[in-house]
């Protein structure tokens, strides 16, 4: 589930639960990509707990945490701009599932796990005000 703007509970589902990870982990995998043309986006920060990684050459990441794990957020960092100088926080908005997601701040709902738990969330859409298309309504 994701968070909508504000706080409220947006719509959508969870990351669909795929095969079974190494005995005793919980794993969160997806992709991130542009919201009109589906490119991925490299050096995306993904955070889920205290793990941390950042996406690679195709848009993917993957985390693997000691299970049980507590319900966490999975919260997303857009790289920064073309102009890193002009564009530190390129990305500010994003979507999955049909949900809204404030970049940051708010995430993706993963619940209470154990063992064995996979989680895979594809695309998450980022978006920047300036886009064209903008982004959806948040």
């Amino acid at each position: 589930m994701a968070a909508g703007c504000g706080g409220g509970g947006g719509g959508g589902g969870g990351g669909d639960i795929t095969e079974p990870p190494p005995t005793g982990t919980v794993v969160v995998t997806g992709k991130v990509v542009s919201p009109v043309e589906a490119n991925p986006i490299v050096g995306a920060t993904i955070t889920y707990g205290a793990a941390q990684v950042v996406t690679d050459s195709n848009g993917e990441f993957r985390i693997e945490v000691p299970a049980p794990s507590p319900a966490q957020v999975v919260r997303i960092t857009g790289p920064d701009g073309p102009d890193p100088d002009t564009d530190p926080d390129y990305f500010s908005r994003g979507t999955y599932g049909g949900s809204s997601i404030l970049l940051g701040s708010e995430g993706i709902a993963v619940p209470e796990s154990a063992a064995g738990a996979t989680y895979d969330f594809r695309p998450i859409r980022l978006y920047h005000v300036r886009d064209d298309p903008p982004p959806p309504p948040f």
